[in-house]
């Protein structure tokens, strides 16, 4: 840990162009602070010179990197260290900043089917740690992660940050369900769900439905010191106007909208605008969540690397008992790191925890017939 101090302004900076920025700066601060006035979570510390704060990483694909037992595993670190102000640092986002290159990786693309756990995942920070003052820092967020982003109603994005909706949710539910009424059950529900995410940070629905049906459009209209949003092009300032794509947000758009409180590049500028100078940085959080995505991918790395060899044994009983043993170090390494099991390629191959120990019971039974 150590203090971070907030970097002092340009000497250079005249009092004139000072006073201007002053002046700008807490006129938007005023009208932030009128639009959304029940901030969600616990009330940022008063008179406090320098609040321990934070940083809790959300970094990485949504429904592995970023998953429960990550989560469950930072919230207990929170608990131990007792900070005064915690800081979800959001980088996720299924679609690559240079369109033209088309080089997405869908197999990075964040897990919509895991929409009840992100949830669940939310809710648990939200309801834990809810004597703590939260706030959102997304540094890029663009697919469901979108949505976990504006499951907090403190929120400041980065100057170069998106934060976008989902891309072909429609038709990757009815590539899911082909029967009409059950695909309609669960579009209901899943909306229901990443819905719900939004209203948590106290949201309007019309945001919700311009992020997550492509077809939806939506504008801004403003009223006293209040910004409203409306789903279609009517309103003051037109956001989204396309039917083919969802809604997304560059950082100075979210800032002059009043989506977002703020423009911030660094923990100092952020923790500035909460109304601190200075500050004790808490990085533990950082260092568990590499820790833990550097394990769980060289387990995945291994579980390839042990399933491409147990497909190159023999069935002579030597061989067996060592597909055997492979298959059992495949299980090990899925019961460590669930989150293994939900990648694409591990899907496309029929790699579950549960093939395997069916499989490793198959082997046990050529055995004793051999």
């Amino acid at each position: 840990m150590k203090i971070a101090k907030f970097r002092a302004f340009s000497l250079a900076f005249t009092f004139a162009t000072a006073l201007v920025c002053m002046t700008a700066g807490m006129t938007v601060a005023t009208a932030r602070a009128d639009a959304r006035a029940d901030d969600t979570g616990a009330p940022l510390p008063l008179g406090m010179a320098s609040p321990k704060v934070y940083v809790f990483p959300l970094s990485g694909q949504m429904g592995t990197d970023i998953s429960m037992p990550i989560v469950q595993t930072l919230i207990e670190d929170v608990k131990k260290q007792k900070p005064d102000i915690l800081v979800l640092k959001l980088k996720s986002a299924d679609i690559d900043r240079i369109n033209h290159l088309r080089n997405d990786n869908p197999v990075e693309f964040g897990l919509v089917g895991e929409i009840t756990n992100y949830r669940d995942m939310v809710d648990k920070i939200h309801q834990d740690l809810s004597s703590i003052p939260q706030v959102m820092w997304i540094e890029d967020s663009v697919g469901v992660s979108g949505l976990v982003g504006l499951a907090w109603e403190r929120m400041y994005m980065s100057s170069d940050a998106r934060l976008g909706g989902l891309y072909q949710f429609k038709n990757m539910v009815e590539a899911q369900w082909t029967d009409a009424d059950v695909r309609s059950k669960m579009v209901a529900a899943w909306t229901g769900i990443m819905k719900g995410l939004v209203q948590l940070g106290h949201y309007p629905d019309q945001l919700a439905d311009a992020m997550i049906f492509e077809e939806r459009t939506l504008s801004v209209s403003f009223e006293s010191r209040g910004a409203k949003f409306v789903g279609d092009t009517s309103g003051q300032w037109v956001v989204d106007s396309s039917t083919d794509r969802p809604v997304s947000f560059e950082a100075p758009l979210a800032e002059e909208i009043l989506l977002s409180d703020g423009t911030v590049d660094t923990l100092d500028d952020l923790v500035f605008l909460l109304g601190y100078r200075e500050f004790t940085k808490v990085d533990t959080g950082e260092k568990i969540a590499k820790q833990y995505t550097d394990d769980w991918h060289k387990g995945m790395k291994n579980v390839l690397q042990w399933m491409e060899e147990a497909g190159e044994t023999e069935d002579t009983i030597a061989g067996l008992g060592k597909r055997k043993s492979l298959y059992e170090k495949v299980v090990a390494a899925l019961k460590a790191y669930p989150c293994i099991e939900k990648r694409r390629e591990m899907q496309q191959q029929g790699v579950t925890r549960q093939a395997i120990e069916g499989a490793i019971d198959d082997i046990k039974k050529d055995i004793q017939r051999q």
